[in-house]
């Protein structure tokens, strides 16, 4: 894997979630997948092989979940639901802090 300029290259296998043995029924057809040389920033390449091993995914798990997730968003709005609770937190309120101590709080 070497790299131009502190560039590394990645090449994958596009095979959603892995394994690449799909259990297909008779009305289902496998996904076609392609292979794609990308080329990243080294820091970036390092940072998305040890995000995908502390989550146990692949690399390409990564990126499809993320493409998939980019996809969703462009499909239409929030739904109903989501719209109704959004904006509940002010913002100024640091909803996570707070979660944290009460965390720390109930398990003493």
């Amino acid at each position: 894997m070497g790299g131009v300029g502190g560039e590394a290259e990645v090449a994958w296998l596009y095979e959603p979630y892995g394994s690449g043995n799909l259990a297909v029924s008779e009305k289902e057809t496998p996904l076609e997948t392609a292979k794609l040389t990308v080329r990243l920033p080294r820091k970036d390449l390092e940072f998305a092989k040890r995000y995908a091993q502390e989550h146990r995914m692949t690399v390409t798990e990564l990126i499809d979940r993320y493409l998939q997730r980019l996809q969703a968003e462009q499909n239409g709005p929030i739904h109903p639901e989501v719209e109704k609770i959004s904006g509940l937190v002010p913002p100024d309120v640091d909803a996570e802090g707070l979660y944290h101590e009460y965390i720390m709080s109930k398990h003493r």
